[in-house]
């Protein structure tokens, strides 16, 4: 019986590695593929980063621009003007 079992842990030590070996080498394929994919479209990066800033800028709100230091602080004194008189109204009558 223990040499069947050697046996059979043997033929699955094999098959397994076997698969083991066979999905490295198809992930390593496929990491180095997309790398060089990244590598040719990586002259894009900055245009689109400029492209994705000026559509999504205008949807963020005012008060996430002043955390993020994109806007102008709220200023700490809220300046109220007095309205004076200047003169009578002009009719048109």
């Amino acid at each position: 019986m223990s040499v069947v079992r050697g046996l059979v842990n043997q033929a699955l030590t094999t098959s397994f590695g076997r698969q083991v070996k066979m999905i490295g080498d198809i992930y390593t394929k496929l990491g180095t593929s997309l790398g060089f994919e990244g590598l040719k479209l990586s002259s894009w990066g900055f245009p689109a980063v400029i492209a994705g800033g000026w559509c999504a800028y205008p949807a963020l709100g005012l008060e996430f621009k002043r955390s993020v230091g994109l806007a102008p602080p709220e200023p700490a004194e809220k300046v109220t003007f007095e309205k004076e008189e200047i003169g009578e109204m002009p009719s048109l009558g």
